[in-house]
């Protein structure tokens, strides 16, 4: 649904007139919109930023449809890094999702770094079920993704808050 730009945000909603504030649940500053959820909204941003930079994905977050054209010509091929930015793209669109609603609907707020720390585990998790054409391929991607191969732990930010 988010590759199509089909996710129901508040914008496509004005169209049943619903009424009342339709500002966006993760930084309240404008209105809800897929292309303000996915880049423009700070938060949304800043995990974008973070596995965008840890996945090596070098695509300008300009709008949606621009992004996954982009996004698409960059993930052709079966390498473990396309595998990766593929991974990272799943996780941040689901887990930026998943906050909205929580916070849309529930009323629970979970902190920035918990939300890059849930979608970081999902990644390592994924990673450490992969078979690996080589060792050094294997600990080089662990040791990127902090996942510790001596014991299979998975290393990562803890957030205390709630």
């Amino acid at each position: 649904m988010a590759v199509l730009g089909k996710l129901k945000t508040q914008d496509l909603l004005q169209g049943w007139e619903i009424k009342g504030k339709l500002l966006c649940p993760l930084c309240s500053k404008i209105n809800d919109s897929h292309d303000h959820l996915c880049f423009k909204c700070d938060f949304s941003k800043r995990i974008w930023e973070y596995f965008s930079n840890k996945a090596d994905i070098r695509v300008g977050y300009g709008d949606w449809k621009d992004f996954i054209s982009k996004f698409c010509d960059q993930v052709k091929g079966k390498s473990i890094g396309i595998f990766i930015k593929k991974l990272v793209l799943a996780g941040c669109v689901t887990h930026i999702w998943h906050e909205r609603n929580m916070r849309l609907f529930r009323n629970n707020i979970r902190s920035l770094l918990s939300v890059i720390c849930c979608i970081e585990k999902e990644i390592q998790l994924k990673l450490l079920g992969l078979k690996y054409e080589s060792k050094v391929i294997k600990d080089n991607v662990w040791k990127c993704w902090g996942i510790d191969g001596s014991n299979n732990d998975v290393k990562g930010n803890e957030d205390n808050e709630s």
